[in-house]
């Protein structure tokens, strides 16, 4: 080869492999965006089991759940929320309403405890109050030592106060607290909350006591509405 012709072969062989190269990576860029789409893909099919193994749970929970003979049970969904410091009350909206023989009153329950009561429905809607609304009060008693009380809601934080209770009647802390079906809401017996923390002034009548609900009331997904509460109240 001559010192004429090889400065241009030199060129066209660069030229040659900076192209190669260029190819090559095309095809590295199109394989990394074929796994990346495959990852993605993949990912939202383990999100997709995961949701579906978390609601089997739930439904698996509600299947499970042996309410007494007499009672009639209707399953609902949770089709919206309202919460926090900026909500008018802390409720729910849950799928069935009057034509599911709904009403105003109506308790609202899990497996695990009391929801709440039925503020407002519709034909198809029920706007429940939550155990945790100011407005809610629930006539309770200790499981264990059958002190009674009333449940009043305090707000956002999920906390509740049990009020009434005579200084020296038996409460503990860690006490279940279970509706004692004196409202003519709620039938007796279904768990409401667990005692956190007592106090005992001795310059008042009453013990301070607070409680936490036993339900997660923001992560409702799934309740149980009790229809035929009438004749709970005539007992």
């Amino acid at each position: 080869m001559s010192w004429v012709a090889w400065p241009l072969q030199w060129t066209r062989t660069q030229y040659r492999t900076i192209w190669e190269k260029y190819i090559d990576l095309g095809e590295v860029r199109q394989e990394n965006e074929r796994l990346w789409l495959k990852v993605t893909d993949l990912y939202l099919q383990l999100s997709r089991l995961h949701e579906e193994a978390a609601e089997i749970s739930r439904l698996r929970a509600l299947y499970e759940f042996q309410p007494p003979e007499d009672w009639t049970l209707v399953g609902g969904r949770v089709v919206a929320q309202r919460f926090g410091p900026h909500a008018v009350v802390e409720s729910l909206l849950v799928d069935k309403g009057s034509r599911a023989e709904v009403r105003d009153g109506t308790p609202v329950i899990t497996p695990l405890g009391v929801v709440g009561r039925v503020l407002r429905s519709s034909p198809n809607l029920s706007n429940v109050l939550l155990i945790n609304d100011p407005n809610s009060k629930v006539a309770i008693m200790g499981r264990d030592y059958r002190t009674q009380g009333i449940l009043v809601g305090q707000g956002p934080q999920n906390s509740l106060s049990m009020q009434y209770v005579p200084l020296n009647d038996l409460l503990e802390e860690g006490e279940i607290l279970i509706t004692s079906g004196m409202d003519g809401v709620f039938p007796k017996g279904l768990p409401v909350a667990r005692v956190e923390h007592i106090d005992r002034p001795s310059t008042s009548l009453f013990q301070i006591v607070q409680a936490v609900p036993l339900v997660d009331l923001r992560n409702l997904e799934e309740v149980f509405l009790v229809l035929n509460i009438s004749r709970f109240v005539e007992e």
